[in-house]
């Protein structure tokens, strides 16, 4: 028996070993690559923020649509890398990679109260390793630019900690997620209507309300900020219900319509994303059928299922919640997402080292078909996530209804 448990121990200690394979991989992509855009962009950000300061940029900037804590970071990753020899897309995509080492710590804490093994180690390592060579995780934060992977673990510890009843922590997890990326916003309803008494509510309110302390700092351009940050919904790229649009402009009777249909959408689709939210709140709410982790992983799959508008980073939102509950969806989604990505950036790619992808107009075909494949797995995780939870005829407990 000591033979035996010695061997489990060193089958896991071999599985994390390389999941560390998988994480250091991220650090390896941020620090020998520039990035796309977003990284070109955020330079330009640091340098205006070092001359003219944070507030001046809510007003002068338009493409400037974040919060003031990611702009400071931005300013500090600038004056690092004019006073050493660190290059300034690897500093800024530092949070990001780190968001992901703590989302597979997390992914780790949730599998690990859960029983069952594969080849004599459990599922938890098996977690940790699957989210760890996830391919899109690790071209959203090793690659493109961005904050969204660390905008995604905070929002994967809010529905965590309100899981395990700490609505005060659950607040407070949101508000750091909202000092990333406004996106989840639509989340602030969601859970609120989680509250179940008076006192939880106060304390997620004063949780939430803690955490966008920073914002205080832009308090003299908040009118700038707030109409920058509200009115930016994505680009109208090829993903989901808007390439269905936007692919059908050329046809003959329904090319007018079709014109009509994504501008419309693109403008408004995000009062249908609110309302799916709202409505996920009050249905959880009356009906309580699914864990707070599946409610996540609802919430942010369809945020992507019915986007009005898209950048390739959200990619990375579901894929915390989806390692979660459910790893196969989990690593065909990260797979499948990824390679969309990773055709993206090849396509916009300018040439030379180290590695930049310049987007400089709608993903050339055949590029978006690629993306209607994780798009149409989201599509069926929510219907069949929905309709699982109707059907169950009791509140689920918090770690059941996880899936290989």
């Amino acid at each position: 028996m000591t033979s035996v448990q010695g061997g489990l121990r060193r089958g896991e200690i071999a599985v994390y070993s390389l999941a560390a394979v998988g994480f250091s991989a991220r650090l390896l992509l941020a620090w020998f690559s520039r990035g796309a855009n977003d990284a070109a962009l955020w330079e330009q950000f640091g340098w205006q923020i070092s001359h003219f300061g944070l507030r001046s940029l809510y007003d002068s900037e338009p493409w400037f649509t974040h919060p003031p804590l990611m702009g400071a970071w931005g300013f500090l990753c600038f004056r690092i890398a004019e006073a050493t020899w660190l290059p300034f897309p690897a500093l800024l995509k530092l949070p990001g990679v780190l968001g992901d080492f703590a989302t597979g710590f997390l992914v780790w804490r949730i599998w690990q109260r859960r029983s069952g093994e594969a080849f004599g180690v459990p599922w938890r390592a098996w977690a940790v390793l699957l989210y760890a060579f996830n391919l899109d995780a690790i071209l959203i934060s090793g690659f493109h630019g961005n904050t969204d992977s660390l905008c995604a673990m905070f929002c994967l510890l809010a529905f965590l900690l309100q899981a395990q009843g700490r609505p005060l922590g659950a607040g407070l997890a949101l508000a750091a997620s909202l000092d990333v990326k406004l996106l989840p916003v639509l989340c602030v309803p969601l859970l609120l209507l989680q509250q179940r008494r008076s006192r939880d509510a106060s304390r997620f309110a004063i949780g939430l309300l803690l955490g966008l302390v920073p914002f205080l700092y832009v308090v003299p351009s908040a009118g700038a900020m707030a109409q920058r940050m509200l009115a930016y919904g994505g680009n109208p790229e090829h993903w989901g219900l808007l390439a269905l649009f936007n692919l059908s402009v050329d046809l003959p009777r329904l090319g007018p319509n079709a014109a009509w249909a994504a501008e419309a959408y693109h403008r408004t689709g995000r009062y249908l994303l609110l309302a799916i939210f709202v409505g996920l709140g009050l249905l959880q709410r009356w009906r309580p059928r699914w864990t707070q982790l599946e409610l996540g992983a609802l919430a942010f799959s369809a945020f992507l299922v019915f986007a009005p508008g898209f950048g390739i980073q959200y990619t990375v939102y579901p894929v915390p919640f989806l390692s979660a509950i459910n790893l196969r969806t989990a690593s065909f989604y990260g797979l499948t997402a990824g390679l969309f990505a990773a055709t993206l950036y090849v396509a916009f790619w300018t040439g030379g080292s180290p590695w930049f992808s310049l987007f400089t107009g709608p993903y050339p075909m055949p590029v978006p078909l690629l993306g209607v494949v994780p798009w149409l797995l989201l599509l069926q995780f929510f219907g069949a996530t929905l309709e699982r939870g109707l059907r169950r005829s009791a509140p689920p407990f918090s770690d059941a209804y996880a899936t290989v």
